[in-house]
């Protein structure tokens, strides 16, 4: 048995021919790095483009974008830069397959196999059956047949020319050929061509630990948890109860694209490999973790149910009051889930990882601030002082709380608002004004007057915002004046994140609520219970209450 030294023993075979060359690397090397190898030990000249795929048809290309820049046909495949892909990644166990064409003429097909670890972790070629190839040949069928003939016969007439024109003319020369070079030269040029590579950290106390089950149940839970959209999470879902592979209805890019960048941070500890690997039309994942999934399935479907509620919270949150910090959110699922056991630090985190997987998310944390990205975008200068000024100016106001969960998660759709009398007298109004209008669209309109609403415009200034953009046609001045009163009062009625989600018509009735402090004679006894008399306490202002409390 051996141990894991950072080193990985490939077996490369040129397709059609008895042309097998095996080389210990390092794993940690890239795809650009194993075409130099391959170059050097195969006897190639670098003189064509190349690329890698993990299947033999319609899988992921690797390759140097700059290089094959002017064949389109791979277009419609994810492409990803080889010289960003390291061997652990593509190639994670012994068995594990890579297919390397060189010369897109010619077809040069390499199969690349991992095979048992190293026991001697140095850089080798360590077997070498068959001479090198020849460029520009015409393909490894012709090649296979010309080896062959050279065998058994090598004077030919039939290759007499091929001989001549590929510098075999001589018998030595062919000899030579045939032979191939030794282990030591092979070996040589190989360590040459990868010179470039930095060797392995052998220092044991350096490298990782594998990976526990139980550490990667733990990530993978978290992984699928993290998922926020809908299809997506139904891919990976499918992908492991259908023993690892989902086909894509739709061929799709962008879908394969999105599952590399998202799970480019897992990496498996022991250099053993990645989640899964992907193309256009099918998500494949690994063995182990399919296994894993049929463990703990359940249980990590249930972290991303939980997860849904706690984005649903605070989108939901940030909708309604544009800022509250990442302790007042929690208070604010204890109030309507108690049994919660998230705590704030967990909550941060599920946040923020959910907020980077989906850039789409309506709000974003700033300084253990949970903040809309329709009131604080991204792009917005001094955002720190600015987020901060508008949370202590919100809380002067009393916080508005939703009478229940399913309420609070009214207000996670962008365009949810409380249908009020005065709302409806807004709808009436543009249905009968859009009625001989058809090129206007009542509902966009009614959305459009309370978004502008919502931001604190003023009526006029929302109607003159909304006629300029074409969502509102122009008015007669009496059916104008109807609708900015009618604006004017719905205004009242729509909760403010600003008034930490009051209305203003909520606010004005508290306030007329409050009763009247009852005038306070100078030399009635002071309200604060000094004992003094009001002049002599709170009541002196030349002296004031700290001077007045030290008498």
């Amino acid at each position: 048995m051996t141990v894991p030294n950072g080193y990985m023993t490939l077996k490369v075979e040129l397709a059609a021919t008895k042309i097998v060359r095996t080389i210990v690397v390092p794993e940690h090397m890239t795809l650009e790095d194993l075409h130099d190898a391959i170059q050097a030990v195969m006897g190639w000249e670098d003189a064509h483009l190349w690329h890698f795929t993990d299947r033999r048809h319609d899988g992921v290309i690797y390759e140097l974008p700059h290089e094959n820049d002017g064949f389109p046909s791979f277009s419609k495949r994810l492409t990803i830069d080889a010289s960003k892909m390291t061997l652990r990644k593509v190639l994670p166990n012994r068995g594990a397959k890579l297919y390397y064409e060189y010369d897109f003429g010619d077809g040069w097909q390499h199969v690349i196999t991992r095979q048992t670890d190293p026991k001697t972790p140095e850089i080798a070629c360590v077997k070498s059956n068959g001479p090198d190839g020849i460029e520009d040949f015409g393909g490894p069928w012709r090649l296979a047949a010309f080896i062959e003939a050279m065998r058994t016969n090598p004077e030919s007439e039939e290759y007499a020319e091929t001989r001549e024109w590929a510098g075999l003319d001589t018998a030595e020369d062919l000899k030579k050929y045939l032979d191939g070079e030794s282990l030591g030269q092979k070996t040589k040029k190989l360590r040459r061509a990868l010179s470039h590579v930095k060797p392995p950290v052998q220092d044991a106390a350096k490298q990782e630990k594998p990976m526990t089950e139980e550490e990667k149940a733990n990530v993978l839970g978290m992984i699928f948890a993290r998922l926020v959209n809908a299809q997506l999470w139904q891919i990976l879902d499918k992908a492991m109860r259908n023993g690892g592979t989902c086909e894509f209805e739709d061929p799709n890019k962008d879908i394969g694209e999105f599952f590399l960048t998202m799970f480019e941070g897992l990496k498996v500890k022991d250099g053993r490999g990645s989640l899964f690997y992907t193309d256009p039309s099918r998500l494949t994942v690994l063995p182990e973790w399919v296994e894993m999934y049929k463990k703990h399935g359940k249980a990590w479907r249930q972290l991303h149910d939980q997860f849904d509620i706690l984005e649903s919270y605070a989108s939901s949150a940030v909708r309604l009051y544009g800022s509250v910090s990442l302790a007042e959110l929690h208070e604010i699922i204890l109030r309507y889930d108690p049994g919660c056991t998230l705590g704030v630090t967990e909550l941060s985190s599920v946040l923020e990882a959910r907020a980077i997987h989906c850039p789409k998310m309506p709000y974003r944390i700033v300084n253990e601030l949970v903040v809309s990205e329709d009131i604080f975008p991204s792009d917005i200068e001094d955002i720190d002082a600015k987020v901060a000024k508008y949370h202590d100016e919100q809380s002067e106001f009393p916080r508005w709380y939703p009478q229940t969960r399913a309420e609070l998660f009214k207000y996670e759709d962008l365009n949810g608002f409380d249908n009020t009398p005065e709302s409806d007298t807004v709808e009436h109004l543009l249905k009968t004004i859009f009625k001989n209008k058809p090129d206007y669209d009542y509902g966009d309109a009614l959305l459009g007057i309370y978004h502008t609403l919502k931001q604190s415009l003023r009526p006029d200034m929302a109607y003159d915002l909304l006629l300029k953009n074409d969502i509102l046609p122009k008015l007669s001045d009496k059916t104008k004046r109807e609708l900015l009163d009618a604006m004017d009062s719905w205004s009242e009625d729509i909760r403010m994140p600003f008034l930490n989600g009051n209305t203003v018509r909520e606010l004005r009735a508290q306030a007329a609520q409050q009763p009247k402090m009852p005038k306070i004679g100078r030399n009635d006894p002071c309200p604060c219970g000094s004992g003094k008399k009001f002049k002599h306490c709170c009541g002196d202002f030349a002296k004031g209450p700290r001077q007045a409390n030290n008498d």
